[in-house]
């Protein structure tokens, strides 16, 4: 008997159909990451948007209660997920402030996003600021760079200026004169 392609291919075939039907899945060599994958909780801010566009009473998850940056890591292939990083990416994202840049260094926060719509530069600047400074060090310098159109503009300050204000121990304009704006 001849064998042509025809018939090796359905053999091929078979043996193909016999190794989908077996009971053992193939091995993966991501198997049980779905147990090593860290989730945090949030919690979602009210739907209501003030009048620049930025969610009124965006809630955030407290910093830890010693004061110290408490590291939340944990690596696999090189990639270390941050909770601070997570939690200010998710409360801006949440008040509308899409796919934000946020890198949380031991020194200083970097914050980088396009302005949305219906939002002003400094608006959403002061409105980060506060976010940031919840899980910020007193020490830690905070930088927001807002891309508007063909515009950008970067703003700075300490955290603990933007902790006393949100405390009441300074007030607005004392806030804004501390703030560089380049």
């Amino acid at each position: 008997m001849k064998i042509g392609y025809l018939h090796i291919a359905l053999i091929g075939f078979f043996l193909l159909l016999a190794g989908c039907t077996s009971p053992n899945p193939p091995s993966s060599t991501l198997e049980g990451i779905q147990e090593t994958i860290p989730t945090i909780p949030t919690v979602s801010p009210p739907s209501s948007q003030a009048e620049n566009g930025i969610a009124e009473n965006t809630q955030v998850a407290s910093p830890p209660s010693s004061g110290e940056i408490v590291s939340s890591e944990s690596q696999f292939d090189g990639l270390i997920p941050n909770a601070e990083t997570s939690l200010i990416f998710q409360a801006l994202n949440d008040a509308g402030i899409s796919d934000p840049a946020v890198e949380f260094q031991t020194d200083q926060v970097l914050v980088a996003y396009n302005l949305p719509a219906g939002m002003n530069m400094e608006g959403s600047a002061y409105f980060t600021f506060g976010v940031v400074s919840k899980f910020a060090q007193p020490a830690q310098m905070i930088w927001v760079q807002v891309f508007g159109g063909s515009t950008s503009k970067t703003y700075s300050v300490k955290a603990d200026t933007v902790q006393k204000y949100n405390a009441g121990k300074l007030n607005e304009n004392q806030l804004k004169l501390a703030v560089t704006v380049q």
